[in-house]
């Protein structure tokens, strides 16, 4: 695991009032009660193992989640994006960003990467966490979720093309990309 996601709360600021900045945590303040106390610690205790284990811990401070709702109590919900594409319609999307042809992906469980080039060896390392994901073909069930969220007049979110070509965008910024894109220009200039 490299990275850690814990909900708290926007309230382990306790009694304070002003500005409450994202970076600050135990200031020495008072709390209202113990949860605010308890999340505050828990933040707190995560980083701490985080910074043990070299695992990069993500705190999220909702200011509130409202709203008393028996109907959802002790529900699952899948917070996931509607109409998801699938892992081919991404392959395609990240082929046409990095402006390659001809790319597909091997599921290496059921055909061994074998005499690969350098390019190919560089995007496996790449790929290497995400390969699960990557040959997975899964479809998240989101009813409860969209029920919710029809109840509030909020639309369940949307993966826009651009937002798909800034992740990739994303992904396209260490070491491994920079090779892969040495490799590929280098490739190009042979054929």
């Amino acid at each position: 695991m490299r990275r850690f996601a814990h909900l708290s709360t926007a309230y382990v600021c306790g009694r304070r009032s002003g500005t409450i900045l994202e970076s600050e945590g135990d200031v020495d303040q008072a709390f209202h009660n113990t949860y605010e106390r308890v999340k505050l610690r828990g933040e707190a205790a995560l980083r701490r193992a985080g910074a043990r284990v070299g695992v990069d811990v993500r705190v999220f401070r909702p200011s509130i989640v409202g709203g008393a709702a028996p109907a959802t109590a002790g529900g699952t919900f899948h917070l996931v994006v509607r109409d998801a594409p699938t892992q081919a319609e991404l392959l395609t999307t990240l082929a046409d960003r990095l402006g390659v042809r001809g790319v597909s992906l091997v599921d290496a469980r059921s055909a061994p990467l074998t005499e690969l080039s350098p390019l190919e060896r560089t995007v496996a390392r790449m790929l290497e966490g995400y390969r699960p994901y990557l040959t997975q073909h899964v479809r998240f069930d989101d009813s409860a979720t969209r029920r919710v969220l029809a109840d509030t007049g909020l639309a369940p979110a949307a993966l826009s093309a651009e937002a798909v070509h800034a992740l990739i965008d994303e992904a396209l910024v260490g070491e491994d990309a920079r090779k892969a894109r040495r490799l590929l220009d280098a490739s190009e200039k042979r054929s």
